[in-house]
């Protein structure tokens, strides 16, 4: 029987992605042109940041499935 080594899940990169967003959200709010613009900006950032987590769940799926 062989048996497969499926990577592990790089968890580390999750905790990277959330001061990420927290900074991109704070420099959202500095440069933005006129407060009109921050929830542009917010969504935006928001927008970014899930699909981000949307492709670290694809690249992983196959060793979340078999944790």
């Amino acid at each position: 029987m062989v048996t497969r080594k499926y990577q592990r899940a790089k968890w580390w990169i999750l905790g990277v992605l959330v001061p990420l967003m927290v900074g991109l959200l704070g420099l959202a709010h500095y440069l933005a042109p006129s407060p009109a613009w921050r929830p542009v900006l917010d969504i935006g950032v928001l927008l970014f940041s899930y699909g981000l987590i949307e492709l670290w769940l694809w690249l992983n799926t196959v060793s979340l499935l078999n944790k």
